[in-house]
C-alpha cells in the first residue's frame, strides 16, 4: 500500500470518528439540554452552556445550584423596568398556545382572570390551566409550594422530563409561614428553575406592590388637611403574636409617650370599611409593621395606605431604602430606641410646617398595588417564549428559600423564642 492511499484511509478514519464523537455529543446535549456535567467536590453541577433542567446527582452527593445570572426585572420597587413592551402583541389570537399548568391551585387563583390578564402581555400566547393532561407537554409548571398537595416527589422522573420545560416555584409567604414539607424532599433536588416572590432576586419578582413617580405635581389644601388631624397614630391588626413581636414594639411606644388607636381583630374593635375611611385623615401617623422580618418583604399595608393623607412609620426586615428610596415614611431601624422615635413622631405631627413639607414631598409619588401580578405573568410568558435565555437551575431551593432570609427582633427585649418559628434553623442564621 503506498503512502498517498495509506494517509488517505488514516484520513477517513479520523473524519468519521470526528462525527461520530458530534453525534454523541448532540444526543448527551439533548438529554441535558445543552449542559455540560462538571464535578467539583461533593458536587454535581452544569456548566453554564445549558438547559433549564439539572444533571441527575450522584446517590448520596449534594447537589449545587445551576444559578445563573440571566438580567434580573427589577432593582428597586420605585419606577421598576420592565422588559417587556405593554403596548404591542406579538402573536395572533389564534397562534398555538404556551401552556402553562397550574399543578396546585390556590382558592384564591383565578384563571379566567390570568388568562385575560395574558391576552394583553406583549408575548399573548400564553394560557394557565389546571387540566393535568398537560403534565407532559406544557411549556411551564407552577408549583405553589407554600400550598398543599405539591406533592412529595415530583410528577415527572428526571428522565422522563422534557428537558425545555420550565417548572417554577411561587409563594407569597416568608420562610417563617412555610407549612409545607413537599419542597423539602430529596426527591426535587435540581428540578425546579424559576422562583416567583417577594424578593427582587426572584427569578420572576412579584412583590406585594411598587411605588411609581408622578408626572403631574398634585394640589392640595396641605393646611385644612393639617388641621383636620387631632390623633397621633393610628394602627390595625389581625395576626396578634407574629414573628416581628411588633405587638411588643407598640406596647413600647405607648409606654413612652406616642398616642395610638388600635383597631382589628387583635384589639377586639373591629371597624367598618366606611368608618375607617371616615377616621383615617384624623390621624397624622399610619403604623405599617410587618408581621415578618424578612429580606425584601414589604406588604400590601405599605402601599395600600401610601397615598392616603397620613405619614407610614414602617417596621420590617426589608432595606427599606434600596426598595423604596423615596424618603418619605419614618423608619424605626432609623432611630438608636423607642424614647428617640416616639420624640421626634411627637415633634414633627405639632409641627405644621414640617409635617406638611413631608406630605408634598410623599405626594411626589404614587403607591401601587393589586398590579404585580399582571407584571409577573407577563414576565412570565416572555421567559417560556425564550427559554434559551433563561436555563437555570436551582440544585437545593431551600438554600435559596430559607437560608439567613429572616431575623428576629432586636429593638424589643423580648423577641420571643425563635425556636418556635417554622423553618428556624435555617432561616434565622
Amino acid at each position: 500500500m503506498n503512502s498517498k492511499k495509506y494517509r488517505l484511509i488514516v484520513l477517513f478514519i479520523v473524519i468519521d470518528c470526528v462525527f461520530l464523537l458530534l453525534w454523541f455529543t448532540s444526543k448527551s446535549a439533548s438529554l441535558y439540554g445543552g449542559h455540560n456535567v462538571i464535578k467539583s467536590g461533593n458536587f454535581t453541577r452544569l456548566s453554564k452552556r445549558g438547559t433549564i433542567l439539572g444533571t441527575p446527582a450522584e446517590k448520596g452527593s449534594k447537589v449545587s445550584s445551576s444559578h445563573f445570572d440571566f438580567p434580573k426585572t427589577w432593582t428597586s420597587l420605585l419606577d421598576p423596568v420592565l422588559h417587556y413592551n405593554v403596548s404591542s402583541r406579538k402573536y395572533a389570537p389564534d397562534a398555538p398556545n404556551k401552556i402553562v399548568l397550574l399543578f396546585n391551585k390556590e382558592p384564591w387563583t383565578s384563571l379566567k382572570d390570568t388568562n385575560n390578564i395574558y391576552d394583553t402581555c406583549e408575548y399573548n400566547n400564553c394560557f394557565m390551566t389546571t387540566n393535568r393532561s398537560y403534565l407532559a407537554t406544557a411549556s411551564g409548571i407552577l408549583f405553589n409550594f407554600c400550598h398543599s398537595d405539591m406533592g412529595m416527589s415530583p410528577p415527572i422522573s428526571r428522565l422522563d422530563r422534557n428537558p425545555d420545560q420550565a417548572w417554577m416555584f411561587r409563594c407569597g409567604e416568608t420562610p417563617v409561614h412555610f407549612w409545607f414539607n413537599d419542597y423539602k424532599q430529596a426527591s426535587w433536588l435540581g428540578m425546579l428553575n424559576w422562583s416567583i416572590s417577594y424578593r427582587l432576586d426572584s427569578d420572576i419578582p412579584h412583590p406585594y406592590g411598587t411605588m411609581k413617580t408622578r408626572q403631574v405635581v398634585v394640589k392640595k389644601d396641605y393646611e385644612k388637611i393639617f388641621q383636620a388631624k387631632h390623633k397621633t397614630a393610628l394602627w390595625v391588626v389581625s395576626n396578634c403574636h407574629p414573628q416581628s413581636a411588633r405587638g411588643v414594639y407598640v406596647d413600647l411606644l405607648k409606654k413612652h409617650g406616642l398616642q395610638i388607636d388600635v383597631f382589628g381583630d387583635c384589639a377586639g374593635k373591629r371597624i367598618s370599611e366606611e368608618e375607617y375611611e371616615r377616621t383615617l385623615p384624623k390621624y397624622k401617623f399610619f403604623l405599617s409593621f410587618e408581621n415578618s422580618l424578612c429580606h425584601d418583604y414589604v406588604t400590601e399595608k405599605f402601599f395600600r395606605m401610601y397615598n392616603h393623607d397620613l405619614v407610614l412609620v414602617v417596621r420590617g426586615g426589608a432595606d427599606y431604602r434600596r426598595l423604596i428610596p423615596t424618603n418619605t415614611y419614618i423608619n424605626t431601624a432609623d432611630f438608636l430606641s423607642v424614647p428617640k422615635l416616639v420624640e421626634y413622631l411627637n415633634t414633627l405631627g405639632n409641627d405644621p410646617v414640617r409635617y406638611t413639607e413631608l406630605l408634598k414631598k410623599k405626594d411626589l409619588y404614587d403607591g401601587v398595588f393589586g398590579k404585580t401580578y399582571a407584571q409577573n405573568l407577563c414576565q412570565m410568558c416572555k421567559m417560556l417564549n425564550n427559554v434559551a435565555q433563561y436555563r437555570k437551575t436551582y440544585g437545593n431551593v431551600r438554600d435559596y428559600l430559607e437560608n439567613g432570609q429572616c431575623r428576629m427582633a432586636t429593638d424589643v427585649d423580648n423577641p420571643g423564642d425563635r425556636n418556635a418559628y417554622l423553618n428556624y434553623r435555617r432561616v434565622f442564621q
